[in-house]
């Protein structure tokens, strides 16, 4: 679907959705002119200052922590909030007769989003939630092995350990240690690791501790030769990366929205391959992928109508735009940073394995303490414990000023 036809289906859901809602026409003209301005800019250069400006973030900020969590924009906010008002004026009738249906196609606008088919994908919390249903559906036995890395986010592995411990199977953990790593070198890893008890390949799509660009295609033709049950956690990647799912090969994607898709917190999505659902049937999803079923209960109907929200608008930028952007911006802010010389690039100087979060381990002191330090100057950074390293998130509300007050401070602070 081209831009055009993106916009006047964004345009007519929006227009279905005030009609349902009984929005307030200041609300909903705030929202349509935030999708036609940026549609405006579809055909040349964006306005990457207005889109700071169209998010709560405080204005004295520097937040570059979006691997944590991303900043809403305001009318997705003001819609989520407003939907949430006219939810509690009666309940059940507007939750069970009217946001339902308003959900559902929320869902299957999230699937279209990432390269599925509509039922291919259910809406979570949150990729641990995404990661567990899988972990406890896939069916491991005493004995069998899980490889993954020693970089993955513990919600990632949080259901892999249990389902170990409750089956004694096993979870094999690759080292990714050393950054001169290429896409091959790192498949070649977990190819050197199979063996035939291996049942599961689980992996981020990018590494929440450094950054790092996984092989998920090329891991997904290794998964495939071993007949192996590929999983990614893509907390990192969707609103970051332009992603597509049958294009990745990967069996199942769990991430969470609430990051760089910048929508409500405590949303996310779950992708679950066809081909599978048959051998994986999580209990939530034994009713159907629908936005609310018999299995999953009630869901945060507001919460779920603002991710559509959060989709429209960046479809109308353009995924691929966004993710020209953020990595124009990780690289400057890799190149800025890797001028001191008291510090440790922790990410490979590839292209294949960039994204827009990079981490540094400084050598002189200790990087909590530090981190602490640009947060009293109002520079949001994120600690990654397990490295003693400094992590940097640059998003679409961020620019290359960002980055130079970083430099700045640092420099201030007396790192050379």
């Amino acid at each position: 679907m081209n831009r055009r036809a993106f916009l006047n289906q964004a345009l007519k859901h929006l227009a279905a959705l005030s009609a349902a809602l009984a929005l307030p026409e200041s609300l909903t003209e705030g929202h349509a002119h935030a999708l036609r301005r940026h549609y405006r800019y579809s055909h040349g250069e964006i306005d990457w200052h207005a889109i700071r400006r169209q998010t709560l973030l405080d204005e004295k900020l520097v937040y570059l922590n979006t691997g944590t969590l991303g900043a809403c924009p305001r009318h997705v906010f003001e819609v989520t909030q407003k939907t949430w008002e006219h939810l509690e004026r009666n309940p059940a009738i507007v939750g069970f007769r009217e946001l339902i249906h308003t959900a559902d196609e929320a869902r299957k606008q999230a699937a279209r989003f990432i390269g599925a088919d509509e039922d291919e994908v259910a809406f979570t919390q949150n990729t641990t939630e995404g990661m567990n249903w899988i972990a406890q559906a896939v069916g491991l036995h005493q004995d069998d092995e899980i490889l993954t890395t020693n970089h993955e986010h513990p919600g990632g592995v949080v259901g892999w350990k249990y389902v170990c411990q409750q089956t004694g199977a096993r979870l094999v953990r690759i080292d990714l240690n050393d950054q001169s790593r290429t896409p091959e070198e790192i498949v070649a890893l977990f190819r050197d690791r199979i063996t035939p008890r291996t049942r599961v390949i689980s992996v981020s799509h990018v590494l929440f501790s450094t950054g790092l660009r996984m092989p998920i295609e090329l891991l997904s033709q290794l998964a495939r030769e071993h007949e192996l049950f590929l999983a990614v956690d893509g907390a990192q990647a969707p609103g970051m990366l332009r992603v597509d799912v049958h294009a990745l090969g990967c069996d199942s994607y769990a991430s969470s929205s609430h990051k760089w898709l910048m929508a409500p917190k405590g949303s996310g999505i779950l992708y679950l391959r066809k081909a599978m659902q048959k051998r994986v049937v999580p209990v939530a999803l034994a009713a159907g992928f629908g936005a609310y079923t018999a299995n999953t209960g009630t869901r945060h109907f507001p919460g779920l109508v603002g991710h559509g929200a959060a989709i429209d608008w960046q479809q109308i930028l353009g995924p691929e735009r966004i993710e020209t952007r953020v990595l124009a911006l990780s690289r400057y802010a890799y190149e800025r940073l890797a001028a001191f010389q008291s510090l440790r690039m922790l990410r490979p100087r590839d292209v294949r394995l960039d994204s827009g979060m990079l981490a540094f381990a400084l050598t002189d002191r200790r990087n909590r303490d530090f981190v602490a330090a640009m947060q009293k100057q109002g520079i949001v950074l994120k600690v990654v414990p397990m490295l003693n390293a400094v992590r940097v998130s640059t998003h679409i509300y961020n620019d290359e000023r960002d980055i130079d007050r970083l430099i700045a401070a640092m420099q201030a602070e007396g790192i050379r």
